[in-house]
């Protein structure tokens, strides 16, 4: 994750994201899904489910660590 990506997500309570992390992956309760990049976490904001980092590859996804729930606005 660079600086970049990193200043961009300090504006909301989240776990920090593994160093090979590129994406946030959202399941919501009624199984609706979104994958956004790390720099467009804030088109996340109001939508709540559970969020999952990781990354893209050749193979397919990869999880980076442990999934989070999101209520919209910060990690509970």
């Amino acid at each position: 994750m660079t600086p970049y990506e990193k200043n961009l997500m300090k504006g909301f309570e989240v776990p920090q994201p593994a160093k090979e992390a590129t994406h946030a992956y959202l399941l919501t309760p009624n199984k609706k899904k979104a994958t956004v990049s790390l720099k467009d976490f804030d088109t996340l904001a109001g939508a709540a489910g559970k969020v999952t980092y990781g990354r893209y590859t050749r193979e397919g996804w990869i999880k980076c660590g442990k999934p989070f729930e999101w209520d919209g606005s910060k990690a509970v």
